[in-house]
């Protein structure tokens, strides 16, 4: 199990992923499938979401601007502080691909 803040971490990570998922690669379409996968190691939780809307390239994404001249575009900037792996890719069968990967800290750390 994940300790709190990670889990609250991992959490946001995936809401993030999916909203964008949502808005930019079904354009806001709505009833548009989201498969996601969860699967739990002894060292880390590995979250899958797959999709069949728009292919997305994060080498594009401009960097967020923190001066307030802009009200979105925190997204990517979120995932990647939420969690210690981010992968996009695609599966022939499966669609799209976010892969989101959370570490779990070893037990002195929970403790300490």
């Amino acid at each position: 199990i994940l300790d709190e803040e990670s889990l609250d971490q991992l959490e946001l990570a995936v809401t993030e992923a999916a909203s964008n998922i949502m808005r930019h690669a079904y354009q806001g379409r709505p009833g548009q499938p989201i498969r996601l996968v969860a699967e739990a190691g002894s060292d880390r939780i590995v979250v899958r979401i797959f999709h069949h809307g728009m292919v997305f390239d994060p080498e594009t994404v401009r960097p967020p601007a923190f001066d307030g001249s802009r009200d979105g575009g925190f997204g990517v900037y979120i995932i990647t502080r939420s969690v210690d792996e981010v992968h996009y890719g695609r599966d022939e069968q499966q669609g799209n691909c976010v892969y989101l990967v959370k570490k779990r800290k070893p037990r002195q750390e929970e403790e300490g």
